[in-house]
């Protein structure tokens, strides 16, 4: 038979069926904790998200419930700490739906006192509006949801300028 129409046998193949599950057993733990790192570490964005939204909400409410509008509305003109505590319950704590309230901290600060105008000269009644600005300081301690690490302190700043 000439050698050019001899059959050619396919090579035997080898049984992977073993090789398959050792890579598999080395592969499989790493993929495993790269999906979970990957969700927790979605759920620290979706946090951090939420704080910023936090910090956002409570500087706009500060920003219109300065001492001008107590004093137009007839109510205590309270001090820094009261408004602080104001900012926290009345704009912060009411959004915080899923979040632990102990863990929240609320820090409000204002460039030139809490108040939009300032009252001039009271013989001539001549007033000057100031550009007076407020910042809110969210803060929460998370715990991740894996509770492989942490607590991790999320903090978010909104800065606003008072308009009222």
């Amino acid at each position: 038979m000439p050698k050019s129409m001899r059959s050619f046998r396919k090579p035997r193949r080898r049984n992977r069926r073993g090789a398959t599950l050792v890579e598999f057993a080395i592969v499989g733990p790493i993929v495993l904790l790269f999906l979970i790192g990957f969700a927790i570490l979605s759920m620290a964005v979706y946090r951090y998200q939420q704080i910023a939204h936090l910090a956002r909400e409570g500087a706009r409410y500060a920003s219109s419930h300065g001492a001008q509008y107590r004093a137009d509305h007839h109510l205590a003109a309270g001090s820094a700490t009261s408004w602080t505590q104001e900012i926290r319950d009345q704009a912060v704590l009411p959004k915080s739906t899923v979040l632990n309230p102990s863990k929240l901290a609320v820090a409000a600060n204002w460039s030139a006192g809490n108040n939009r105008a300032n009252p001039g000269n009271p013989a001539t009644g001549f007033t000057t509006t100031v550009n007076n600005q407020v910042t809110v300081t969210v803060s929460y301690q998370w715990i991740p949801e894996g509770y492989l690490a942490g607590p991790y302190t999320l903090t978010s700043t909104a800065a606003v300028p008072m308009t009222y």
